[in-house]
């Protein structure tokens, strides 16, 4: 294991608790998704859709997104929500 890119999920885990014993366990996504015309909502991360985007007018089609991608995603719409700087790799 010699780059931190090497490291499994658990493994940060493991290493997080043993460095901090008494903390809370770090936060995983919910899996809440919720849309509306008004705002999109994952987790605990809302933001304001404005205008129609990429539905055209149709109006009744609904927005997919696969279940296994909601924690990546509310990460990422934090990071907008509080106007951070987001780099993806």
């Amino acid at each position: 294991m010699g780059c931190c890119k090497d490291l499994y999920p658990w493994q940060v885990y493991k290493l997080y608790e043993s460095c901090f014993p008494d903390s809370p366990a770090p936060y995983q996504c919910s899996g809440m998704f919720h849309y509306d015309p008004s705002q999109v909502q994952i987790g605990h991360s809302f933001l304001k859709v404005r205008g129609q985007g990429h539905h055209h007018g149709n109006t009744e089609r609904s927005l997919q997104i696969l279940h296994h991608s909601l924690g990546p995603l509310e990460s990422l719409m934090k990071c907008v929500e509080m106007n951070w700087m987001t780099i993806l790799v």
